[in-house]
C-alpha cells in the first residue's frame, strides 16, 4: 500500500487571507491533508479499488471494499448524518448532531450558482466556508436562527413558498460556472425572504465567494476520462479541480473520486502535491 491513499474528499480551511482546499488522503487509518495550491503539479493514478469511508467521521471498522458509493451497508445504516440531510425542521432525528444543532446559531443563506438560486443552512461560524465547499458564485447570510432545527424549518418554508432549490448537483455546477455570479438573482428573492421573516433578518450584503479563494478561471475545460490525472493546478472551485496539461485545460469532479484508491509516486518536480506526501 506504499504510495496508495484512499481519497476521503476535499476540505477547505483558512490559510492567511484565503480559504484553501486540501485533499484528505487516508492510509492506515491516518489522514494526511495536502493543500492544492495554484501552480502546483498534481499527478496520481486512479486505481480500480474503492473502500468504505466509514460513518459519523469515523473510519470504517471493517475496511470494507465496495463497488460503488462511499459507504458499506453497515456504516450507512449507523451513520447519523443522513438524518440531518433529510431534516425539514419538524423534529431532530440525529442523536449525534443534536448537541451541535441546539448549541449553535445558524444562518439561512441564499447562494447563486450561475443562474440557479439555492437556499441552505449552516452554522454562522462556518457559513462562508460552506459556500466555498459548494462552489457558489455569490451568496448572502439572509436570516439568523437560534438553532439548527429552526433554521431548517425556515429553509423548508422558503423552498416551498418561493420555489427556491435546496440542492444543486455537482455535475451541473461546472457549466454554471461559465455564467458567473448573479447577485441580482439573489437580491430579487432576498427582499421577499426578509419580508417573510422580519424578526430573523441577518444581512443584506451579497458576497463574491470567489474572492475568498482567489479562483479566477473562467473558461471551458474538458472532463478527465483517463485513469492517470496529471497537470498543473489552475484553480479549484467547490468539488472541481481545474488542471492545465500542455495547451489543454481539464476538469476533475472530486466528488466522483471519493472512496477511491489513488496511487501517488515520488517526483523531482517542484512545487508538487506528491512532494508534500513524502516529506
Amino acid at each position: 500500500m506504499n504510495g496508495n491513499y484512499l481519497f476521503a474528499g476535499l476540505e477547505w480551511k483558512k490559510r492567511v487571507d484565503k480559504i484553501v482546499p486540501y485533499m484528505i488522503l487516508r492510509n492506515g487509518g491516518k489522514d494526511q491533508k495536502v493543500p492544492l495550491l495554484k501552480g502546483d503539479n498534481l499527478r496520481f493514478k486512479i486505481l480500480n479499488e474503492k473502500y468504505c469511508l466509514g460513518y459519523n467521521h469515523n473510519p470504517c471498522p471493517f475496511s470494507t471494499q465496495i463497488k460503488k458509493g462511499m459507504q458499506c451497508f453497515k456504516c450507512k445504516q449507523i451513520d447519523d448524518r443522513h438524518a440531518c440531510k433529510k431534516c425539514v425542521g419538524e423534529r431532530c432525528m440525529s442523536e449525534l448532531g443534536k448537541d451541535y444543532c441546539f448549541n449553535n446559531e445558524f444562518a439561512v443563506y441564499l447562494a447563486s450558482f450561475g443562474d440557479i438560486l439555492k437556499v441552505g443552512v449552516s452554522s454562522t461560524k462556518r457559513v462562508v466556508t460552506r459556500w466555498v465547499e459548494q462552489g457558489a458564485d455569490c451568496a448572502v447570510k439572509a436570516l439568523k436562527a437560534g438553532n439548527g432545527l429552526e433554521a431548517r424549518k425556515i429553509e423548508s418554508m422558503i423552498a416551498k413558498k418561493l420555489g427556491v432549490k435546496t440542492a444543486v448537483r455537482s455535475s451541473q455546477k461546472k457549466s454554471l460556472m461559465l455564467k458567473g455570479g448573479q447577485p441580482e438573482l439573489i437580491g430579487s428573492v432576498l427582499e421577499k425572504v426578509h419580508e417573510m421573516f422580519p424578526d430573523h433578518v441577518y444581512s443584506k450584503t451579497i458576497l463574491n465567494v470567489d474572492e475568498k479563494t482567489g479562483f479566477d478561471f473562467n473558461a471551458d475545460a474538458l472532463d478527465y476520462d483517463e485513469k492517470l490525472v496529471s497537470g498543473k493546478i489552475i484553480g479549484v472551485k467547490g468539488s472541481w479541480i481545474f488542471l492545465k496539461s500542455g495547451r489543454t485545460s481539464y476538469s476533475l469532479n472530486t466528488n466522483l473520486l471519493k472512496a477511491s484508491l489513488l496511487g501517488f509516486s515520488k517526483t523531482k518536480e517542484k512545487p508538487t502535491v506528491q512532494a508534500r506526501l513524502f516529506t
